[in-house]
């Protein structure tokens, strides 16, 4: 009942303004009906991972979501921003269902989270 994945986000001007911009979007796209007014994102926060990566994280959710209608069940999505080692911005983003028996508790994405390592990049090999 969730999913993640990584994104490059060209001409990003800030972590801060991706992580907002981009959980909000996870969650409208995935849980909610038509309309941006049924998503509430959070403070964005500063994090650095065990590795050292620091960057900007937000989760957003959706609000007022009838089970029996378009939408199966409310969502969260939280996604961390961060520059690589190139200087792009890039995200990882985790989203799933909130409020359901097989809900991904946070503190899941939170360890998961703090789990991120650069990649090495590809070798002369």
């Amino acid at each position: 009942m969730a999913t993640a994945g990584t994104r490059r986000h060209d001409g990003a001007r800030s972590t801060e303004a991706v992580a907002r911009a981009h959980s909000a979007a996870r969650v409208h796209g995935l849980y909610t009906p038509p309309g941006l007014e049924r998503v509430s994102t959070g403070a964005v926060d500063s994090f650095t991972t065990a590795s050292g990566i620091t960057g900007s994280v937000a989760t957003s959710r959706s609000t007022g979501i009838d089970p029996g209608g378009d939408c199966p069940s409310a969502g969260k999505a939280t996604t961390f921003a961060f520059k690589n080692s190139a200087g792009h911005v890039v995200s990882w983003s985790f989203a799933g269902a909130d409020g359901v028996g097989a809900e991904v508790p946070d503190t899941t994405v939170e360890r998961t989270l703090g789990t991120l390592r650069r990649h090495a990049g590809p070798s002369d090999s």
